[in-house]
């Protein structure tokens, strides 16, 4: 797993946020990793901007298998991913902390790592590197595998569900809540809170 850490590691336990990005933060392309191919989810930015008003972290966990299939490079992925973080930052909001997962079942070198989602490594590893409440924190993503590593941490889960996205569709049950986009979602939880 890679990990892109901006935020001090917390003196006392804090809840956060753990979003999923490709689908839930930007449109899904398919193997995204140029800057240039990069189109915001609607709300998206606006979305990201409020949660960095409150007192959740704010981490992004993705599962990022085109490195293993050779499509693109980590350093591809950091760089996107730097950009991402300062067009953020420039609009006065913030990211606490992006991991993911180069890893796939099929193809690379490591084919069983305990980070690509639905396994939860991400999730524990950022607990670990940030001090994190686990039990006080939420998991946003558009599919059932963002869902269930969520889950399996203890996470209270949303599914972004729109009607573009079948399985999201078809298998709303499985996580706590469903959203039809990250704004949506984001919304709930800071009305449950």
């Amino acid at each position: 797993m890679e990990k892109q850490i901006y935020t001090k590691k917390n003196k006392s336990k804090s809840p956060a946020i753990f979003l999923d990005r490709d689908g839930t933060i930007n449109e899904e392309i398919g193997y995204l990793h140029k800057i240039e191919d990069w189109e915001w989810c609607t709300g998206a930015i606006d979305s990201l901007i409020k949660l960095s008003e409150t007192n959740y972290k704010i981490i992004i966990i993705t599962n990022q298998s085109g490195i293993a299939r050779g499509y693109y490079s980590n350093y591809d992925v950091y760089k996107l991913h730097s950009w991402f973080y300062n067009e953020i930052k420039i609009r006065s909001g913030r990211i606490d902390a992006i991991y993911f997962c180069p890893h796939h079942s099929q193809f690379g070198e490591l084919r069983n790592c305990n980070c690509r989602k639905p396994k939860p490594g991400m999730i524990f590893e950022a607990q670990k590197d940030m001090n994190l409440n686990l039990t006080k924190s939420w998991l946003i993503g558009d599919k059932v595998s963002d869902v269930q590593a969520g889950q399996k941490a203890g996470l209270r889960t949303i599914l972004i569900s729109a009607a573009k996205k079948q399985e999201s569709s078809h298998n709303s049950y499985y996580a706590d809540y469903s959203a039809i986009n990250l704004k949506s979602a984001i919304d709930s939880i800071l009305t449950l809170k």
